[in-house]
């Protein structure tokens, strides 16, 4: 998906996704997954008027539930 997300960014905008620390293992759903991240990074790309770096990050957080869960 790393290519999609870079031509949707486009020329003037960086994408950096640094590598987890450790597997997350979690059920998703795939397509609705992309959908939302390739939302996430055309939204960073239209606020970037002027360009700039857009960073995703994966990792593991605690719901208000207290259950684990994956947050990007």
């Amino acid at each position: 998906m790393l290519p999609l997300l870079r031509n949707a960014l486009g020329a003037r905008n960086q994408l950096i996704v640094p590598q987890a620390q450790k597997s997350i293992y979690a059920e998703i759903d795939e397509v609705g997954l992309e959908s939302a991240v390739l939302n996430l990074v055309i939204n960073a790309r239209d606020a970037l008027k002027n360009g700039g770096i857009v960073t995703m990050a994966v990792n593991l957080a605690v719901s208000p539930e207290g259950k684990p869960m994956v947050s990007i």
